[in-house]
């Protein structure tokens, strides 16, 4: 594996874990305004 396979693996892995706390918090702010 090169360096530059490794950052992008990283970068996804990121991305991926950003994506998910976002979606997590929308939710959670729904369900504490009802």
């Amino acid at each position: 594996m090169t360096a530059m396979a490794i950052m992008f693996k990283l970068l996804a892995i990121m991305v991926v874990i950003l994506t998910c706390a976002f979606f997590f918090g929308l939710l959670f702010k729904k369900g504490r305004d009802r």
